[in-house]
């Protein structure tokens, strides 16, 4: 009988503890669910601002760092697509050869410019250079032709 007792006092004395300790795991887990709720909150427009931050790093990683060519006709397509006006004085020509050189990194290729002292067109003294696959080509805006520079003649 003193056992019965004993038992009956320890479940007396426990169960109120037990259920103000349940109380407590309750309020705090309430506690959490409104955190973890301001927390998301906040992280919704930072990871809007991560998907357009990656979409921008994307796009930059298409044309930097600039580089060459695929292959030929790739730069046989680029060169017809960038043609120049024809100009009369040489700082018209500087200026047109710029502008090729900043399309060219707009579209993620480096390309070259060389003044050609021995060209015998006044309107077109530049000669444009870019690597296709390691190997350097040239052409004059007025030539639409691009050629290996080991296969060029130098006799224009």
């Amino acid at each position: 009988m003193r056992q019965g007792w004993f038992l009956a006092s320890v479940v007396l004395l426990l169960v109120p503890s037990l259920l103000v300790a349940c109380g407590a795991v309750q309020d705090e887990h309430a506690a959490v669910i409104v955190e973890r709720g301001a927390a998301l909150a906040e992280v919704a427009p930072l990871q809007s601002d991560y998907d357009d931050v990656s979409a921008e790093l994307a796009e930059t990683k298409k044309v930097y760092p600039p580089g060459g060519f695929g292959s030929v006709t790739e730069l046989e397509a680029w060169v017809r697509n960038h043609v120049q006006p024809e100009t009369t004085y040489l700082d018209e020509t500087f200026r047109s050869a710029l502008m090729v050189q900043w399309q060219g990194l707009e579209d993620g290729y480096l390309i070259s410019v060389a003044y050609d002292e021995d060209n015998t067109n006044p309107h077109h003294p530049w000669v444009y250079c870019a690597s296709v696959n390691g190997v350097l080509h040239t052409w004059y805006l007025d030539d639409i032709g691009v050629h290996s520079y080991a296969d060029y003649n130098f006799t224009r």
